[in-house]
């Protein structure tokens, strides 16, 4: 293998949005190109940390030091900005904790000590040369949610973390990367 320059990339959000959310149960995504049902509510924008995937690998000793079974962790970090979305909320508090009042538009948020939601989770990302790939946790809990600040001349965002289950193949994320081709149905790169 040699030096490929386009074998480099960045990981931009795809412009039509980035992060999405499913209920557990709900089909999950099998390729970068196949289209989220209704179930996926997208979180809109994130800070501009952007995804990250922390990995934790533990292990089992035997007696006289020798790891006999090793496992990993995975969780999926960002913080969501549009904290004054419905959509949003509903995904960080629970769809039972928030209701919106028809009449007046007002939304009342219950903050319950469970945070527990598990669910599907897609990361939809743009690389280098306009080509789409597609993150997939196909059960994800929300694990943690981080200090909310309320600031002048901050945005209030939700810090989230996601850690990632194993599935029944004991797989805990899948990614899907499109053919070089560029057949990724994103037509512009983001700022």
């Amino acid at each position: 293998m040699q030096n490929d320059k386009k074998k480099v990339t960045v990981g931009k959000p795809k412009t039509t949005g980035a992060i999405f959310f499913a209920p557990k149960g709900s089909t999950v995504p099998t390729s970068c190109s196949s289209e989220l049902g209704a179930a996926y509510i997208c979180l809109g924008y994130a800070t501009e940390d952007g995804l990250s995937i922390s990995n934790e690998s533990s292990s089992i000793k035997a007696w006289g030091g020798d790891d006999v079974i090793v496992t990993k962790k995975e969780s999926f970090k960002f913080s969501a900005m549009q904290s004054l979305d419905p959509d949003v909320l509903s995904v960080v508090y629970g769809e039972d904790n928030v209701t919106i009042d028809e009449t007046t538009g007002e939304i009342k948020v219950k903050s319950m000590s469970n945070l527990a939601q598990n669910g599907v989770w897609v990361y939809d990302t743009i690389m280098t040369g306009n080509r789409a790939k597609r993150i997939v946790v196909p059960d994800g809990t929300l694990s943690e949610l981080g200090d909310v600040t309320y600031k002048d001349e901050e945005a209030v965002v939700f810090p989230l973390t996601i850690k990632a289950n194993p599935d029944a193949t004991g797989a805990c994320h899948y990614d899907y990367l499109a053919a070089e081709t560029g057949e990724t149905g994103e037509t512009e790169e983001t700022e």
